[in-house]
């Protein structure tokens, strides 16, 4: 998977995670909740709660080690996986 797909896959995740909290259009956010469930269909627990501090809530590795207590490391390989599965997820939904 190529870095740029990845990078396009957690925007998306971001911008639905935006929306689906968006109180302005309830259409617009019940399609986000949608699409937001099926992204994160596709992630482990770990790589949903990581994907929801950066991407959806924008809060860095090193904010998130000091609040969990993890390396950043371990998190950062977290991050990199999910973002993986999302670019594949969001690849194979443009597909179909």
């Amino acid at each position: 998977m190529s870095e740029f797909a990845e990078i396009q896959a957690e925007r998306s995740y971001a911008k639905q995670f935006e929306a689906a909290q968006s109180t302005g259009n309830a259409y617009r956010a019940m399609v986000a909740k949608d699409e937001l469930r099926a992204a994160r269909s596709t992630l482990e627990p770990q790589d949903q709660a990581i994907m929801d501090q950066i991407a959806g809530r924008g809060r860095s590795l090193t904010d998130i080690a000091q609040r969990t207590g993890r390396s950043v490391d371990d998190l950062k390989a977290l991050y990199l996986g999910a973002r993986e599965k999302l670019a594949e997820h969001y690849q194979s939904t443009a597909a179909a």
